[in-house]
């Protein structure tokens, strides 16, 4: 009898149906907050370095070579497979928990004032809490994930938060603005974007990613629409480059048929620093 593919296959099913099946409960139980979900996926990365020494273990006990033993790759374990996909849902958990939080903070149609005639060059008030929060997220996610995982967490936030910056401007709460909202909301950006690069080379991310794919790039959507709101030349942002923003074409121009044309016309040629509302 073949005592070594007999216990290999119960380590297996007990991997499977007991452990991998008590972390996803976890993680997806109401109860888990961001620091608990942070710690579930490190633990899971952890446990997937130790799948291997698990097998030559069991191997071993059963009087095997350890090597010869796992090394076809049918010996393997299926646990180790499943338990990647488990580490993935972490992750989306542990991303949606930083989200939701964010999103208590950008409560951006109630805490702009939207027809404010004063400019604050340091930022509203909530984008100073955003930023304690990330770097605090940031910093703990640092020393316990993988650098995969950081990234993701990283780039995921900041795009939530992009996409809210976007959201606000297309929300049916706020019906009129002038440019001294939006020079505001710009000043915020920079701070984001200031933050977003210091990280993304603090981590050591920017070694790993050389291509492409930068913090400062998932708030590239929220700086195009600034950008083009505050320009007097507003055709300088319809390149290719920008039309292949889907997601920011259809949003830009779902948001402008909500105004008139005449309003239309007034935002497009308007010139950096002139305070207005639009109606």
């Amino acid at each position: 009898m073949n005592y070594f593919d007999f216990v290999r296959k119960y380590l297996d099913k007990l991997l499977i149906d007991v452990l991998n099946e008590v972390i996803l409960k976890i993680v997806h139980s109401e109860k888990t907050g961001v620091s608990h979900a942070m710690q579930i996926a490190a633990n899971i990365a952890v446990l997937e370095k130790a799948f291997d020494y698990f097998l030559q273990h069991t191997a071993q006990q059963c009087g095997k070579n350890p090597v010869r033993s796992i090394d076809r790759p049918q010996i393997g374990l299926t646990a180790k497979i499943v338990l990647k996909t488990s580490r993935d849902e972490a992750y989306l958990a542990l991303l949606n928990l930083v989200n939701s939080k964010l999103d208590e903070f950008m409560k951006l149609t109630e805490s702009v004032n939207w027809t404010s005639d004063e400019i604050s060059q340091h930022g509203n008030e909530y984008i100073n809490e955003v930023i304690i929060y990330l770097d605090t997220v940031m910093s703990t996610a640092q020393q316990i994930l993988p650098l995969d995982a950081l990234y993701k967490v990283g780039s995921g936030a900041l795009d939530h938060i992009s996409n809210t910056i976007m959201g606000a401007f297309l929300s049916h709460s706020v019906k009129r603005f002038n440019m001294t909202a939006v020079t505001s909301i710009n000043n915020n950006l920079k701070a984001l974007e200031s933050f977003a690069d210091e990280r993304f080379h603090s981590t050591g991310l920017h070694e790993v990613y050389k291509d492409g794919g930068s913090f400062r790039g998932c708030l590239v959507e929220s700086r195009q629409l600034i950008n083009l709101l505050t320009s007097s030349q507003p055709e300088n942002f319809m390149n290719p480059v920008i039309r292949r923003l889907r997601v920011f074409a259809r949003s830009l121009r779902t948001w402008l048929m909500g105004f008139s044309a005449a309003s239309r016309t007034e935002l497009l040629s308007g010139a950096r620093g002139r305070s207005r509302r639009i109606c």
